[in-house]
């Protein structure tokens, strides 16, 4: 007999959740203050789980909406798009910050989203064992 083809994608209710998951990831991102999501954002790498082009990709944050969020001029962030990921020492030039500033305020929003984000799982859980 022939082989069978096994569809290995997750399903649809597995894409949306993920889909739902990097939604609410971005508004917490966005809740951030100002440096905290700079720091974040801009240093963000695969060995972190995802680059910052995830959001764009997804559609859940085109490439000019996250410039807006980082409030920055979109010209200079279409440059610095290139460069992504920053090092702690670029972004601290970029805002006329100290490298330990960029360290301290990238390690607090990772600590604030993840907090808010386990809560956001949790309910989630909730909700659908009520199901």
């Amino acid at each position: 007999g022939r082989p069978q083809l096994v569809d290995r994608s997750p399903n649809v209710e597995a894409r949306l959740a993920q889909l739902d998951y990097m939604r609410r990831l971005w508004f917490e991102i966005c809740s951030l203050p100002l440096q905290q999501r700079r720091a974040l954002l801009l240093n963000l790498n695969a060995t972190l789980g995802g680059d910052l082009a995830v959001f764009a990709y997804l559609g859940v944050a085109n490439v000019r909406q996250i410039g807006e969020i980082l409030e920055m001029d979109p010209v200079v962030f279409a440059e610095l798009w290139k460069e992504l990921p920053l090092t702690d020492a670029r972004i601290a030039q970029e805002f006329a910050m100290t490298t330990q500033a960029v360290s301290n305020r990238r390690s607090s929003a990772r600590e604030r989203v993840a907090r808010r984000m386990r809560a956001f799982e949790r309910e989630n859980q909730k909700n659908m064992r009520r199901g």
